[in-house]
């Protein structure tokens, strides 16, 4: 199945399952609900990329558009929010002018490995938990650097592993590898390291990594309370079998987590001037 048409089949699901922000919390204290975790981790990342007033951020892998209406609330500037989900970014459109931040945030269906954004046009290229999804990493991360004017910044997070799995673990873990490609999409996870060389590769300078594996660990939890909470409304919308899946799913990573295999950073590097 193809990315946009998974996305499209589970977004109504995932809204209850995993909040309106679709991406993993940055937890503290233990109390700490996944809306508080899930802010906190765009906070890390405004403060990392650190908007000028008036910037213009490209929000890659926009989802249903959480993220870029939190920005335009805590940035003087504009987002531009793409995605290949058709689905997504009718949600995203419409949750805008909900908003009343239609006139900040824009939405629009693009694939990130060729994103028909004008050259130079962006201070900030805003990545949050989209290029696992992304056939080609290195392209995604060309066409950052692409859109960014010099002196315009990337921030990236996402999962990685930590300790990449041989061929053995892949043909031992073949079955829960499966599992997570049918409930979150075929991904491509890599490696930090990969990541930092093809950033270098597009033409940009790392500015810093930043290891979130231990705050974002807990999002997995809540995600799985959620999925309790909410099982008939769940299994209403993409029936029991795939709620089945995304609670193994759960397991899975948490597994992995756990095992020190995979983890969860946040990237930041600039355009030179």
């Amino acid at each position: 199945m193809l990315v946009a048409d998974h996305y499209d089949r589970v977004t109504e699901a995932w809204r209850l399952v995993m909040g309106a922000d679709f991406h993993y919390g940055v937890f503290g204290d233990a109390d700490w609900l996944l809306p508080r975790a899930t802010e906190r981790l765009s906070e890390l990342m405004l403060a990392e990329a650190a908007p000028a007033p008036g910037a213009r951020v490209l929000d890659v892998g926009c989802g249903v558009g959480g993220p870029a209406l939190w920005l335009a609330r805590h940035f003087d500037g504009t987002v531009h929010g793409i995605s290949i989900s058709p689905r997504g970014i009718e949600a995203a459109e419409a949750n805008a002018l909900t908003a009343g931040l239609a006139d900040r945030c824009t939405f629009a269906v693009a694939d990130a490995l060729d994103n028909g954004e004008p050259s130079a046009a962006y201070d900030v290229a805003w990545v949050m938990e989209s290029s696992h999804l992304m056939p080609d990493r290195a392209r995604l991360l060309a066409e950052c650097a692409r859109i960014l004017r010099p002196g315009g910044r990337l921030v990236l997070c996402d999962l990685t592993f930590l300790r990449p799995l041989d061929l053995g673990e892949i043909l031992n873990d073949r079955k829960k590898l499966a599992c997570l490609d049918r409930v979150f999409g075929r991904a491509k996870i890599g490696a930090l390291a990969d990541y930092e060389a093809q950033a270098a590769a597009a033409g940009l300078r790392v500015a810093s990594v930043r290891d979130l594996s231990r705050e974002t660990r807990p999002t997995l939890w809540a995600w799985q309370a959620n999925l309790e909470r909410f099982a008939d409304d769940v299994d209403a919308l993409i029936g029991p079998e795939a709620r089945a899946d995304f609670a193994r799913a759960c397991d899975i990573l948490g597994a992995y987590w756990d095992a020190g295999r995979m983890g969860y950073f946040l990237l930041v590097a600039d355009k030179p001037g």
